[in-house]
């Protein structure tokens, strides 16, 4: 199995336990993030789904979402980092 493949294979083990285990979904992202820093694999298409600074899985528990006229804020209720995307 190739890095990819492992690193979405984490993303979906923690969507499946995060509401019974938060911290083992917290683990799989962590796993996830060093296999890309490691080998140099991009993210992006997860951003959406763990924080960039403290590599919290998101649920409803740990993100507050806002919506403004023109981007969508993602804010960690762990760290507080925010995230802006464009709508």
């Amino acid at each position: 199995m190739g890095d990819r493949e492992d690193i979405k294979q984490l993303f979906l083990f923690a969507e499946e336990v995060a509401p019974q285990e938060p911290y083992l979904a917290n683990r799989y992202v962590a796993l996830a993030r060093k296999i890309s820093s490691r080998k140099r694999i991009s993210l992006r298409a997860y951003n959406r789904k763990h924080c960039r600074k403290c590599s919290v899985f998101f649920t409803s528990k740990t993100l507050q979402v806002r919506t403004r006229k023109d981007h969508v804020v993602y804010q960690c209720r762990c760290c507080g980092n925010m995230t802006r995307i464009r709508k």
